[in-house]
């Protein structure tokens, strides 16, 4: 009887934990090439409150890491995406953008901001015709 109260307990807990974390999710993965060298990546993410997050850390042969975060929110027609990626050195790019969308019309524009402070910028437009 112990046991099936136990049981139903860790049922009810573990069933608890998935309702709480519906949207996280997790991922990896190991790629091995042809000489032998392998790559593992582990990705995590989540969204709440219209707002999606992602980190990655990729492992690659020698020990190489590199992260990369992200996070991703929409409201009123617009999406904003903000993320930086470090490689195995500590060099760190970020990137910034948004897009936001009104009758047919998506205007674009981003910032891309390399390691030693060099800084892209794009933007764009796309009309949709009817």
């Amino acid at each position: 009887m112990k046991s099936i109260l136990a049981t139903s307990a860790l049922a009810l807990v573990l069933a608890t934990s998935v309702v709480a974390d519906a949207s996280a999710w997790t991922r990896k993965s190991t790629t091995t090439g042809t000489y032998g060298n392998t790559v593992n990546r582990s990705v995590s993410g989540n969204c709440a409150g219209g707002t999606c997050s992602r980190s990655a850390t990729t492992v690659g042969p020698y020990g190489r890491t590199a992260t990369h975060s992200g996070s991703t929110s929409c409201a009123g027609g617009t999406c904003t995406h903000s993320g930086a990626t470090t490689n195995a050195y500590g060099n760190t790019v970020t990137r910034n953008g948004a897009v936001s969308c009104y009758g047919g019309t998506c205007n674009q524009s981003s910032t891309t901001t390399g390691a030693y402070g060099r800084s892209v910028t794009h933007q764009g437009t796309v009309t949709v015709q009817p």
